[in-house]
């Protein structure tokens, strides 16, 4: 027969051997149930880079990625559309720019107006809207260019013709304005520029106009 005092060491050894056996079980398990949970903003970090950046500089959102705007290069893409004073969306063609202007709420302007949804007024630095373009649909102030390209910026043909806004282009504060109507389309023209207006069309001309 097992003794009292025999008995007593031998249940000491079994608690300690399923202790052993129950941090094994714990061990293979914690791995498991520590698994790093990933957020929906971090899962997609254009959408959590949405908001723009308190430091003023701009970011381009182009082909899936987040990038930092490049005014000479624009980092490889030919169609930009600008949204925020920060913030561009860019493509490789007129094609994807106009499938994401007509999805995309631009929601209301500055000035709580904006002109057609969905529709950009279209300034291109080649004749018959076939070069580099930057889209604008925000109005009621000018708009430097030299936020998003290096001046004077040539405009060489300009695309409103779906836009319920008349448009101003000038070279400089004190030069000449450059006028389209809204609904309208200029494809051969030359005129230097580095500031645009956007503007109800009910409301009276650009400043300096």
């Amino acid at each position: 027969m097992i003794g009292i005092r025999n008995f007593g060491r031998l249940g000491a050894f079994l608690l300690s051997l399923l202790a052993i056996v129950g941090l094994g079980v714990v061990t293979f398990v914690a791995p498991a149930s520590a698994a790093p949970v990933i957020s929906e903003a971090a899962a997609t970090p254009a959408k959590a880079a949405s908001v723009a950046p308190s430091d003023g500089k701009i970011v381009q959102y182009y082909n899936g990625q987040v990038l930092s705007w490049n005014k000479d290069t624009w980092n490889g893409a030919k169609v930009c559309v600008v949204t925020t004073p920060t913030e561009v969306h860019c493509f490789d063609s007129r094609k994807e720019a106009d499938a994401y202007t007509s999805t995309a709420d631009g929601g209301a302007t500055t000035q709580g107006y904006d002109c057609s949804p969905g529709k950009y007024s279209y300034i291109v630095d080649a004749p018959n809207y076939s070069g580099y373009a930057l889209a604008f649909r925000d109005w009621g102030y000018w708009q430097n260019l030299s936020q998003w390209v290096s001046v004077p910026w040539t405009v060489r043909s300009w695309d409103n013709i779906s836009m319920s806004c008349k448009g101003y282009l000038r070279w400089g504060s004190g030069g000449s304005c450059h006028y389209i109507a809204p609904y309208t389309g200029q494809p051969n023209i030359n005129i230097p520029s580095s500031q645009i207006f956007l503007q109800n069309p009910s409301n009276p001309p650009a400043p300096g106009c």
